[in-house]
């Protein structure tokens, strides 16, 4: 039972919608009064309009909702009761904190307010919107969000920032759960992360790593609850292959299957959380999914989106995440135009548009804290003035229909807030838990009219003259026009009920009402059949009268409106079924052997068959009385045999006639004189038969009511008889013949109502046996089979049943991996069977292998050979089914362990190990993917320096390209070889043969040592330097020309910068060949000359310059620079990059040669964007790095600067932006 509870007097709107004076006002402004606007086409100018006063509810004049501002102007006092009571004053930043944290508790009842003045954290009644308590003095929130059960309402889930988890009691001042953290961690979900919709798993990190917290394990975990606290393995995030792995925020997903981490810039990753220990893996996206920006989708990556929120798509019950699609991603996808609101599903990347793109606002946060509202999330626009949803919140259904390129929508209100410079101004729309309002923040200086705007907005900061603070706008006085009736539910009974005269049935009811129009009344209506009822929850209710009664459960809200259609329940009371015996009033057998004989004094009645005259048969007769208009139910007859028995098989008990003259006398028949009887027979008793026992035949079939019945009794049984005791024998008064009839008050046809069949869902593996069990409304027999069919026909047995016979259950048999469905029939006392099948299904879990997980090492390991490395596991069976067994295989490295923590191994010989860890259940069953770890020994240190020689060219003259190879050694192999020509190097080569291929002619003629230096592959790095060649180049010159630059003052706009070197008139270009610049370079003769990177730098690990490749983008200047150091390189200096970009075409003065498409293209892909010395895409793709006295700057342009991008374009800057790229020189 759910009662609606409020601690409010009146509801605002509920009043004013029912004022003359308001609707007019309303019908005046708008044409939209009769409902919320739902039109997605139509333009809104944004509407001059005052600033709402504090709790004084205002027309929305666009919408024609209602709006009201809850938080005071600063500076203005507050009061609450409590408990404990006290005061307060509102400051100039009073809102809820982000679109993603639901500022009202799960009940509705309580919102949560931030506050500049003082209390810092206030809350309000979720209704009146009046303060209700402050924050506790025992309570440090850091970073808190409601749990969003409806049984723990009042409580905060609190993470401070610190190593503490917390559940706290903000009403009571308590602190309810607590969890010390592995680690310090950064806030909630780094300040945007919030716990499963069941309020069970919360997502923690820090800077690196993250993990998930169980904090309230269900079976079979309850033993987590207290004390040994669910907490999974933290996984790194750091290694993520993005250029900047810095983390946005990290979020359990609604169902809690999934952890989503978003990575600076707004690149989100999906990772599965494992059920059993809470580990976690990126899971793998479809190879072909849509990216943004080239992330791998195997490894998790999918589509980018902002200001994202989850939620479960009720399409498909399904996690998604909804946001704001980003300005680099595709604005088309497999011909789909992209809106400014985009959904993916979580588990596959299946990208949706929600809007269309034509004619579209900006979105900017999306909320879906609608708990009870699902398939819904909520959208603030940020203000363009001509556009569809310009400064608006709309409401997005996420699972309707799409209707030219929409969802439906609602659009609730404008905003009025001006946001640029303070992020407090924006105004995080959030949803009431119902989804019918929605609380926002604002500074109202967008067209604000009258005293009351602010006078300096917009500012970094809210302040006096530029408050920001929290409005509520409401829907529902135009949903249904107005006040809509409340709502009631019987909750017990679940549906139809029988029962017979005295008994009871448990009522208990629900009533709410979406007005919130409170206290409301409650009328159960029993129509006769019991005292009505002005309770919610009335309890138990005894009928005493037969008859069929329609019990109706009726809500009305505090404006006196009732529930349109009340709830209601049918009870049939049945008279109970009532027991008649009877005694015979003549019983005697009869002899062939003695035709003229009475036996009607016997005490025994003999019963015998055969060959004449060896036959006896027996005759009774009962008079039945006090049946009436009753249905006879149920009619045995009981006899009970005397000391001798019958050992012959067959109906040798009697087989049963009826006889349709009743005149004989138990006095005077005789065989000669006994009446005829009549077929079918009635019934049998099946043999042999033991001496002193009853045995009963069923007569129903010929005992329908009042009258006189008479039966003869024949047995075929040849080798003895069989003697009944009769009703005069006073030896055994209490074993005389009678006859029971059970019967049912006339007009009983209805069958039993079946319920609550178990076991249902899935087993769990080893269960082996279980209870078959289900209840009747009413008294009767159940039966069960595997097969469907009429209740006479069921194969399997009858269930056992209670004393009552209410309750049913029966043991049964279930094996692992199997699906079981019994199909189950009931017939009452009045023999009434059900026509249908009630089916009872439910499978038994396969057993599931355990899985193992080596704690340390924590991944490969080096070590010396004699050295040790701890092995510790862990071992873990979804199933339980304990004791688990372990094997360590060290794969020949050590002897293998059998211990879960085998501790130090020694490894005493050279080389790689691949160690596993296998986990055995208690069934046998293994791990079928067992941990592994590399273990890679080195031999013991190397001091020996390698050997090395040069063995081309031999000492003396040389002349143009010239291969210079050496040769070199050493135990434990050669890492690389580097050729000098005396102090400068010729190169580096790693594989054997070593050589370097060095053009004498750009070097002047002259004398020249050439040497090589080999370093070993050893841990020591142990190097030598070859002896000296001596050669002498002679090329008859001094070597290449080098061409010409001035120094003049460059008439090109370079920023105010002068002294830029800038290219003579005599300039050639070389090319790779004619000087010596790696592959992939360009030569620029600048200051004796460099090498330049052809192309952009793309990402293959380090920096690479080839054509038709991504452009390495979103990479700080510190992080560009480490790249290019990395590789031997650097970045350019500014002259550098000038003088290289001469020539290239300027966007403004050649549209097409480095032409943008207002998104990144691939390097080289323009041909007409080269420069002077055939520097590809300097101007236009993406800006690029330079090193600068004063500062990094990147230069160029980007295509998001479209024909302004030029030579003389930068940026001064050193954050990573998606605009942004880099190439180096050497």
């Amino acid at each position: 039972m759910t009662s609606v509870r409020r601690i409010f007097l009146v509801t605002f709107w509920a009043v004013l919608v029912f004022s003359v004076g308001f609707v007019a006002f309303r019908s005046s402004l708008s044409s939209h009064a009769s409902g919320i606007v739902t039109n997605p086409d139509t333009v809104f100018s944004l509407v001059a309009a005052p600033k709402p006063g504090y709790l004084s509810p205002t027309l929305e004049p666009t919408f024609s909702t209602t709006i009201t501002r809850i938080a005071n102007d600063p500076s203005q006092s507050m009061s609450w009761a409590g408990p404990p009571s006290g005061s307060g004053t509102w400051g100039s930043d009073a809102r809820h904190h982000y679109q993603k944290d639901q500022p009202w508790n799960s009940d509705g009842t309580i919102i949560a307010l931030q506050n500049s003045g003082s209390p810092s954290a206030i809350y309000l009644d979720g209704e009146t919107y009046q303060p209700v308590y402050g924050k506790c003095s025992t309570y440090n929130p850091g970073d808190d969000r409601w749990h969003p059960s409806p049984s723990h309402s009042y409580e905060r889930i609190s993470a401070n920032n610190g190593t503490t988890l917390q559940w706290y009691d903000i009403v009571n001042c308590s602190q309810t759960r607590v969890w010390t953290l592995p680690f310090a961690v950064d806030y909630f979900g780094s300040g945007e992360g919030n716990p499963s919709s069941d309020g069970r798993f919360v997502a923690l990190a820090d800077a690196t790593r993250m993990f998930v917290v169980d904090m309230d394990p269900q079976d079979p975990l309850v033993s987590y609850a207290d004390g040994n606290r669910r907490i999974g393995p933290a996984v790194t995030l750091s290694g993520c292959g993005l250029a900047d792995c810095s983390i946005d925020w990290v979020s359990i997903s609604p169902s809690g299957k999934y952890v989503v981490v978003s990575y600076s810039g707004d690149h989100p990753r999906v990772y599965d959380v494992n059920s059993t220990d809470l580990s976690l893996t990126p899971r793998s996206m479809p190879p072909t999914s849509p990216e943004c920006s080239g992330h791998d989708p195997l490894a998790g990556y999918i589509f980018d989106l902002g200001h994202a929120e989850m939620t479960i798509n009720p399409a498909d019950n399904k996690d998604v995440i909804v946001g704001q699609r980003r300005s680099w991603c595709p604005s088309e996808v497999d011909g789909v135009l992209q809106g400014s609101v985009q959904m993916v599903r979580l588990e596959d990347n299946l990208l949706t548009s929600l809007t269309n793109p034509s004619n579209e606002a900006s979105s900017h946060h999306i909320s879906a804290r609608s708990y009870n509202r699902p398939g819904w999330v909520y959208v603030g626009y940020y203000p363009s003035s001509n556009k569809r949803f310009s400064d608006e919140i709309v409401a997005i259904q996420i699972d309707g229909p799409t209707v030219n390129g929409n969802k439906p929508v609602e659009r609730w209100a404008q905003k009025h807030s001006d946001t640029p410079g303070c992020y407090r101004c924006e105004t995080h729309a959030v949803p009431s838990p119902d989804g019918m309002r929605v609380l926002w923040a604002s500074n109202w200086a967008l067209n604000c009219t009258g005293a009351s705007c602010p006078t300096s907005c917009p500012v970094t900061d809210p302040g006096t003259n530029c408050s920001v603070q929290a409005l509520v706008v409401d829907s529902r006085p135009l949903r249904a026009g107005g006040n809509q009736a409340p709502n009631g539910t019987i909750d017990t009974p679940t549906g139809p009920t029988t029962i017979t005269v005295g008994q009871s049935v448990s009522f208990t009811g629900t009533g709410s009402d979406t007005d919130g129009n409170t206290p409301l009344s409650y009328l159960w209506n029993f129509n006769g059949g019991a005292a009505n009822s002005t309770l919610e929850d009335p309890g138990s209710i005894q009928f005493d009268t037969a008859g069929t009664y329609n019990a109706t459960f009726t809500v009305t809200d505090s404006l006196g409106l009732p529930d349109s259609s009340p709830d209601t329940r049918v009870i049939t009371v049945n008279v109970a079924p009532t027991t008649l015996t009877f005694e015979p009033t003549a019983d005697t057998h009869i002899r062939f052997d003695y035709p003229d004989n009475n036996y009607g004094t016997a005490t025994t009645m003999n019963l015998k068959g055969g060959i004449a005259p060896n036959i006896q048969d027996i005759l009774l007769k009962f008079v039945v009385t006090g049946v009436g208009m009753s249905s006879v139910s149920n009619a045995t007859l009981n006899l009970w045999s005397e000391l001798d028995g019958s050992t012959a098989t067959g109906p040798s008990g009697g087989t049963f006639w009826p006889v349709p003259d009743n005149s004989w006398s138990e006095s005077t028949v005789t065989w000669n004189t006994a009446p005829a009887s009549t077929t079918p027979a009635i019934g049998t008793i099946q043999g042999p038969i033991a001496a002193s026992t009853q045995y009963s035949v069923d007569l129903t079939s010929y005992i329908t009511g009042d009258g006189t019945y008479s039966i003869r009794v024949g047995n075929t049984n040849t080798t003895n008889g069989i003697n009944y005791v009769s009703k005069e024998n006073t030896t055994y008064p209490t074993r005389h013949p009678q006859l029971v009839l059970t019967l049912v008050p006339a007009g009983d046809t209805t069958p039993p109502v079946r319920s609550n069949g178990q076991p249902s869902g899935v087993l769990l593996a080893g269960t082996g046996t279980t209870s078959l069990t289900l209840i009747t409304d009413e008294s009767a027999t159940c039966r069960y089979s595997l097969t469907s069919g009429p209740y006479e026909s069921m194969a399997l047995f009858d269930f056992t049943s209670d004393p009552d016979v209410f309750t049913h259950s029966q043991t049964i048999t279930v094996a692992d991996g199997a699906s079981y469905t019994y199909y189950v029939r009931c017939m009452n006392a009045a023999l009434i069977p059900n026509p249908d099948d009630y089916q009872i299904f439910f499978s038994v879990a396969a057993n599931q292998a355990p899985n193992g997980t080596i704690d340390t090492p924590t991944g490969p390991t080096t070590i010396t050979a004699g050295g040790s490395v701890s092995f510790a596991g862990t071992g873990l069976d979804p199933d339980d089914h304990t004791p688990l067994t372990y094997a360590w295989n060290f794969n020949g490295g050590a002897a293998n362990s059998t211990l879960e923590d085998p501790g130090s191994i020694t490894f005493n010989t050279a080389g790689t190990y691949n160690i596993t860890f296998t986990v055995t259940d208690s069934l046998g069953l293994p791990d079928s993917s067992p941990d592994t770890r590399v273990i890679t020994v080195n031999p013991v240190s190397d001091t020996t320096p390698p050997t090395v020689s040069i063995t081309a060219p031999a000492a003396g003259t040389v002349l143009g390209s010239v291969l210079v190879e050496a040769t070199a050694s050493d135990a434990s192999g050669i890492q690389q070889v580097e050729f000098f020509r005396d102090s400068t190097s010729l190169g580096v080569d790693t594989t054997s043969p070593y050589s370097v291929s060095w053009n004498t002619a750009l070097v002047s003629d002259g004398p020249y040592a050439l040497t090589a230096v080999a370093t070993d592959a050893s841990s020591n790095a142990n190097i030598q330097t070859s002896a000296a060649v001596n050669v002498t180049v002679n090329n008859g010159g001094g070597g290449p020309p080098i061409p010409s630059v001035s120094t003049q003052t460059p008439s090109l706009n370079d920023g105010g910068d002068s002294g830029l070197y800038e290219v003579g008139t005599n300039l050639s270009i070389f090319s790779d060949s004619m000087v010596f610049c790696p592959l992939g370079m360009m030569w620029v003769p600048l200051s004796g000359g460099f090498c330049i990177d052809r192309y952009e730098a793309y990402n293959s690990g380090s920096p690479g310059s080839s054509p038709d490749q991504p452009p390495w983008n979103t990479i700080s200047f510190a992080n560009a620079e480490s790249a290019c150091l990395a590789i031997g390189k650097r970045l350019p200096t500014r002259e550098e990059w000038l003088v290289a970009a001469f020539g290239t075409p300027e966007p403004a003065a050649s549209p097409t040669a480095c032409a943008s498409s207002g998104s990144l293209v691939n390097t080289g892909l323009r041909p007409g964007c080269k420069s002077t010395f055939g520097v590809y895409d300097m101007i236009g793709n993406v800006a690029e790095w330079t090193s600068e006295t004063s500062g990094s700057k990147a230069r160029g342009g980007s295509y998001e600067d479209g024909l302004a991008a030029s030579r003389t374009s930068e940026i001064s800057s050193a954050a990573a932006e998606v605009t942004i790229g880099f190439r180096c020189v050497r």
